[in-house]
This record gives C-alpha cells, sequence and structure tokens, in this order.
C-alpha cells in the first residue's frame, strides 16, 4: 500500500462533511468496496487537490475515481442529496458505467476501464486502513439466518456479520429526510426514472389486442394515473398495514411512501419502534438500544427490501402490472380501473 495514496484517501475523508459506503458483490470472498464523499469546499492549503462537490474514492485501491461531481450544485443540499442516492443504489454495472463515462475519471480501477459482470475481489487490507472492515468477525447471525444464506433458492444473501458490521451497513443506507431534514427514515428508491416496458405486453401473459396499442399508448401518456395505480398496485403488499419479512412475526414492519411522487419507501416502524433520526438523535443512537435478535432481524428486513426493490426487481413488477392494468383496461371498455 502506498503511504502517499493513504494520506491523500485519508485527507478526503477528513473534509467530507458526509461520507457513505457502497458495497458489490465482487469475482471473490472479499466485497468491492466504495465511498461517496460529499466536499462542500476545499478547507485548507494543504490539501490542494481536494474539489469541493461529490468525490467516489475506491477503498481497495486507495484512489480517487471521480471528483467535483455536482460542484455546482453543492448550494442545494437536496440535489446533492439525491445525487448521493443515486450513486449509492446503482447496481454494479450502472455504477462502473457511470463512473468510466464521467469527464473526471482518471482510469484507475482494471474492473471500471472495461465491462465486468463482477468487480474484482475488494482488498481487506486498505479496507481496514480507512477503517472499514473489520479483523475479529464474531458472526451474530441465527441459525435461521445462516440456512437462508446457505438455500441456493433463496435470493437474499445474508453473509457472516458481526453486530458493529450491521450497525453500520443499516446506519450508511439510503435515507430519506422530511420536515426539512427533522427526520431521517431508512429508505428505498422505487422511482421508476429509467428506460422500461410499458406497452402492457408480456411475455407468456394474457394476449392483448395489437389493434389498442396506439389507444394504449396515447392513455398512458394522457393519464399519469395509470402508472401510479401500478406503483400502488406494485407496493400495496408493504403498504397495506403491518407485514412480515420472512414470516418473522416477531418483527412485524410498517412502510410508507414518500417524497415527490411517492418515489420512496420508508420504514416507518420495526417491530412497534420508530427508527426515524433526528437532529437530536441519530440512526445509529437509535441501532444501539436494540437487542442482538432485533438488530439482526432488521438488518434481515433492509436486505430483503434492498433486494425487492432493486432495479430490476422494480422494472420487472412494473411491466407486470401495466400488462394488467392493459388487459383490465381493454375488458372495461378503456375504463380506467381504480
Amino acid at each position: 500500500m502506498s503511504s502517499d495514496a493513504l494520506r491523500k484517501t485519508r485527507l478526503h475523508f477528513e473534509y467530507a462533511s458526509r461520507r457513505e459506503e457502497v458495497r458489490f458483490e465482487s469475482s471473490g470472498s472479499v466485497e468491492r468496496s466504495f465511498s461517496i464523499l460529499v466536499i462542500e469546499k476545499q478547507k485548507s492549503a494543504d490539501a490542494p487537490d481536494l474539489k469541493p462537490g461529490i468525490a467516489v474514492i475506491d477503498n481497495d485501491n486507495l484512489s480517487v475515481v471521480l471528483q467535483g461531481i455536482d460542484a455546482d450544485r453543492m448550494e442545494n443540499p437536496i440535489l446533492t442529496m439525491l445525487r448521493v442516492a443515486e450513486l449509492q443504489t446503482m447496481e454494479w454495472q450502472d455504477f462502473s458505467e457511470y463512473c468510466r463515462n464521467h469527464p473526471s475519471y482518471r482510469g484507475a480501477a482494471p474492473d471500471i476501464d472495461q465491462w465486468s459482470k463482477l468487480p474484482h475481489p475488494g482488498n481487506l487490507q486498505n479496507q481496514r486502513s480507512i477503517g472499514l472492515a473489520n479483523d475479529q468477525l464474531q458472526d451474530i447471525r441465527s441459525d435461521f439466518l445462516r440456512s437462508l444464506d446457505d438455500d441456493p433458492d433463496v435470493p437474499y444473501s445474508f453473509p457472516a456479520i458481526d453486530r458493529d458490521s450491521i450497525e453500520q451497513e443499516i446506519a450508511s443506507h439510503l435515507r430519506f429526510n422530511e420536515r426539512n431534514g427533522r427526520r431521517s427514515h431508512i429508505a428505498w428508491d422505487i422511482r421508476m426514472n429509467m428506460n422500461w416496458n410499458r406497452t402492457g405486453r408480456l411475455r407468456g401473459g394474457t394476449d392483448v389486442n395489437p389493434v389498442h396499442d396506439h389507444d394504449w399508448a396515447r392513455l398512458i401518456n394522457d393519464e399519469s394515473e395509470i402508472i401510479e395505480i401500478a406503483c400502488q398496485r406494485a407496493t400495496q403488499d408493504y403498504t397495506n398495514g403491518m407485514i412480515s419479512i420472512l414470516d418473522m412475526e416477531e418483527y412485524p414492519c410498517e412502510f410508507r411512501r414518500i417524497g415527490k411522487n411517492n418515489g420512496f419507501l420508508i420504514i416507518e416502524s420495526f417491530a412497534g419502534i420508530y427508527l426515524f433520526a433526528t437532529p437530536d438523535i441519530d440512526i445509529s443512537e437509535r441501532l444501539i438500544r436494540l437487542s442482538d435478535p432485533q438488530i439482526e432481524a432488521l438488518w434481515a428486513i433492509v436486505r430483503v427490501m434492498d433486494f425487492e426493490t432493486s432495479r430490476i426487481a422494480r422494472t420487472l413488477e412494473m411491466e407486470y402490472q401495466m400488462h394488467l392494468l392493459r388487459v383490465e383496461t381493454e375488458k372495461n371498455n378503456w375504463k380506467i380501473p381504480a
């Protein structure tokens, strides 16, 4: 490890007003790790290379991948928060492509330089040098989560983890701020601001009449409510009252859609506990108060929801809901279903 690289990396962390870690499953046993830093302004003449804006740090190679992102929008904390959230929630393919195509990319990471299905293995030594990896792992997973993680038919991942790492993972999760920052919730981005199939046609689904393709295209352009109906249906399993994720009945959850166009999903309560952070109580303080079984269950729930709200999962679900809506609409003589 280069001492100069370590010094420069730590310098960025020192001047960051906000720091988020992003991890990706890698081709090896160690996850690939990046940090998203918000640097509001250059604070020292000792840091001439530091640029205001959002920076992406490669924690495994101790290098600056991008810097100065949205520097011209730093006066607007909402726009900055949205950009950080966008970077946090990208899948590896989108993240690496974003970095590779950004004007400030320095070409410092081979797995970003070229298209890779999975990134290269992470570097535990370098992660530990900046305080991101624990040397001694005391796995606190229950037999229940261990068995789920070992089951190839279960799509969710619950790797070996200790309590400190669980707290860090949850505390660094995407958050949604409401009431002018007075409340901050664990959140998931469920917006459909990407290309997806709105045609109502679905391979293997109910046949729809191609004669009505133009009518349907006009309808979804003129009646934006039909997409909102699809969103409501896609999320109703989570937003229609208390639910138990993974059949953990002792840890019921309540979720709510929030934000512009209800584009984010937040966890309102967990096992009767409100988890939102305030200026007086940070999310980390909320987590410290949970017992080991409680925080393990919350971690599992967050990971399940990460999978269920991933870009590919919500795209498939929305395309399915649009298909059902088109079938209903055609049968109802083009009356939009409730």
